[in-house]
């Protein structure tokens, strides 16, 4: 009998250290989806200050460094935001790819305001 209790004891005592290690987990990637989206925001702000002077392959090496901080940006709460900020990206890149600047600027610029409003959603969900 008194095996029973030290293995149940010993199965609740591994449960809540689990589940705590659990939640601090959620929060260092709440706090890491903040950091991401931030970093994505400016990095794309960036590409578009050098797509507006013209410079391709700076504004090619910007969108591949916002589409890194992309990946970690999740969340069921942003979905169709999300969708549309990493549409305008991949236009972005396709358009300066081809060397029209000007439309990839003008994606950008769209992109730009969908990273503002996900920075915003990001934060008032970290917030919680």
């Amino acid at each position: 009998m008194k095996s029973y209790v030290k293995t149940i004891a010993a199965v609740l005592i591994a449960g809540v250290i689990g589940l705590s290690g659990v939640a601090a987990m959620a929060a260092e990637d709440a706090a890491g989806v903040l950091k991401h989206t931030k970093e994505a925001l400016a990095s794309v702000k960036s590409a578009l200050t050098h797509a507006q002077a013209g410079h391709k392959d700076m504004t090619l090496d910007e969108l591949k460094l916002t589409k890194q901080h992309m990946k970690e940006v999740t969340g069921d709460y942003l979905g169709a935001s999300l969708q549309h900020a990493q549409a305008r990206i991949r236009t972005a890149t396709n358009e300066a790819e081809k060397g029209d600047m000007a439309k990839s600027a003008a994606a950008l610029s769209e992109a730009v305001e969908k990273l503002t409003a996900i920075e915003k959603k990001v934060s008032e969900q970290h917030a919680k």
